[in-house]
């Protein structure tokens, strides 16, 4: 065989095989990933809105509604986030029929990493609590996974992070009435029970 004839064949088989890595990875095949950033581009999200879920399928938060849905790239604006990083996360702000407003942030990380997802953004936490205005209250009693954190520049503010399977939860809530946390266990227990 000649040499030309044996170059033209190696390059015919790096072909083949670049055109079938490229149908199977981003065209035809099943590779989640191109799925995904199919839907962003196409501007739907592919995680689901979970704050509007526990609205529309309970009562726990009756009376309060969606007012503002963004993406992210922080929790509490306290604690940020790189682009790179595995979790996007999406900031609600709800109002009730009195005024009084709520904060819902869901960090959605990789499947079945949800506790991953939550000793990394508890680590960010611990890191920026370093400068001794914050502190970090691990309870473990809501979800699988919880903390409250503290900043004494917010008194009056609770802030609630709490894995619950692959998903990390953040409120922010006013302390007083007592009655809005209340609420928050209950949305707590509502996605606890759906294991979303």
């Amino acid at each position: 065989m000649k040499k030309i004839h044996l170059f033209a064949l190696v390059v015919i088989v790096i072909v083949a095989f670049a055109i079938t890595d490229f149908w199977l990875n981003y065209k035809g095949g099943s590779d989640p990933r191109r799925r995904e950033t199919e839907t962003v581009t196409q501007g739907v999200s592919p995680f689901s809105n979970m704050t509007q879920r526990i609205i529309s399928k309970t009562d726990v938060l009756k009376g309060y509604r969606v007012i503002k849905r963004s993406r992210t790239q922080h929790l509490f604006e306290k604690v940020g986030f790189d682009p790179t990083d595995p979790v996007a996360i999406f900031y609600n702000l709800l109002e009730g029929e009195n005024g009084e407003a709520m904060e819902i942030y869901e960090a959605h990380g990789a499947l079945n990493q949800g506790n991953l997802t939550y000793f990394s953004i508890k680590q960010k936490f611990l890191t920026s609590a370093q400068d001794a205005t914050a502190t970090i209250n691990e309870v473990s009693t809501y979800g699988h996974n919880s903390f409250f954190y503290n900043d004494i520049n917010y008194p009056n503010t609770g802030f609630l992070v709490t894995q619950i399977g692959s998903n990390v939860y953040g409120f922010k809530y006013a302390k007083e009435p007592t009655g809005t946390f209340l609420r928050i266990k209950g949305a707590i227990d509502y996605l606890m029970r759906e294991e979303v």
